[in-house]
């Protein structure tokens, strides 16, 4: 598998070191966090954290979550999701899904 090479500026803007990213690629198995796609862009997902801009990069690296394709960030994460967003859209799809099934 070959993982790609970040631009400079990305690895600064999260703390990463071109090897992290490397890392985290195999540890995904070179696919999205969410989609199981190979991105043909990769986006580093992180937690929105107040004070963002000022923190310095050993700490920004804290709050990566992980690397997902520029879809799934874009409609699934860029949007302040929270573990209880994601879980009440969960709900709410299955509720739906039930929904259809008993009619």
């Amino acid at each position: 598998m070959t993982t790609p090479s970040p631009a400079v500026r990305t690895l600064r803007k999260y703390g990463l070191t071109e090897h992290d990213f490397r890392m985290r690629v195999i540890h995904q198995g070179g696919v999205c966090a969410i989609c199981g796609q190979v991105p043909t862009r990769w986006v580093v997902d992180h937690e929105h954290k107040r004070g963002w801009k000022q923190m310095q990069a050993e700490k920004r690296v804290r709050y990566v979550r992980g690397l997902l394709c520029w879809r799934c960030n874009y409609f699934f994460m860029a949007k302040g999701i929270t573990v209880e967003r994601a879980q009440n859209v969960g709900r709410y799809l299955q509720e739906f899904k039930e929904r259809l099934g008993t009619k």
